[in-house]
């Protein structure tokens, strides 16, 4: 809903059954569970306190997509990250650590283009939707046993050096596309052997 907004600040009436802000720098749902947009003027280490306080359990669709000045966030009370919640930030964001709880879902192109050098936690049940982590600066990949990893994922995650991959793993296309050669020190046995999962290493 807030995708890429230039709105710098959010004001919601009293009675509002849909939205609501606990300051004038964000927007949430009125049950205080989903956090839709943040101002572009935040910038620096963001944490709960400097959001009212709040404590949402999802990044709504693009709520950090329009800000290119934040270069952390520690939210970790949040389990999904919708569809672009961090990524494409225009100019391209200057993000570099999330601290969220374990994410049973990442929405695509969540982090794409972040400047992200750790993963956040998730496991072998966590939906992860294509482009994900794509063009992001992660150096480590760990996938559990089990899990299923999406189209283009990692695609051109250029410093990436490591990539643990459990038993009976499910890559989709392109998962591991567009990385570094060296990227490959550490394999187990997946449930599938194709060329387009590291296509162009």
């Amino acid at each position: 809903a807030f995708r890429d907004t230039k709105v710098e600040t959010f004001v919601v009436e009293d009675g509002n059954t849909t939205y609501k802000v606990q300051s004038a720098n964000h927007v949430i749902s009125a049950d205080g569970k989903t956090l839709y947009a943040v101002s572009p003027k935040l910038e620096g280490e963001i944490t709960a306190a400097d959001l009212g306080g709040i404590a949402p359990t999802t990044i709504g669709h693009g709520a950090f997509s329009h800000n290119n000045r934040i270069t952390a966030v520690e939210l970790p009370t949040v389990t999904v990250v919708e569809a672009y919640g961090f990524g494409a930030a225009e100019d391209e964001g200057v993000l570099e650590k999330v601290t969220l709880g374990t994410l049973t879902k990442i929405g695509e192109y969540a982090f794409f283009e972040t400047g992200i050098t750790e993963l956040p936690a998730f496991n072998k049940d966590t939906i992860i939707e294509r482009y994900a982590f794509a063009f992001t600066d992660i150096t480590t990949v760990t996938i559990p046993d089990g899990m299923t990893v999406g189209e283009a994922v990692f695609h051109n995650c250029d410093k990436l050096e490591t990539i643990a991959i459990g038993n009976n793993v499910t890559l989709e296309k392109n998962a591991f596309s567009m990385n570094k050669e060296k990227a490959f020190k550490v394999m187990k046995r997946t449930t599938e052997e194709d060329t387009y999962f590291y296509y162009d290493c």
